[in-house]
């Protein structure tokens, strides 16, 4: 997908069925990955979380490589 001007990525995990707080224990226990929850900016929120993508690609790889392990 084209970024419409931004390195924030919005990533919808609703179809996990994990609550958010599970979805924060997946992502710092299992990929080792601190992502901002959605519920933090409000009402409508939940099931999602921000990942900044500003940053070098091995970087960002090794993101989505710990992003992966977290759900899997």
């Amino acid at each position: 997908m084209t970024p419409d001007a931004s390195y924030l990525v919005w990533l919808d995990c609703r179809e996990l069925g994990l609550t958010d707080e599970e979805i924060k224990s997946a992502l710092v226990k299992k990929g080792k990955l601190a992502l901002e929850p959605g519920h933090n900016y409000g009402p409508g929120g939940e099931g999602f979380v921000r990942m900044n993508i500003g940053c070098p690609l091995s970087t960002l790889k090794d993101g989505l490589k710990r992003l992966k392990v977290a759900f899997s």
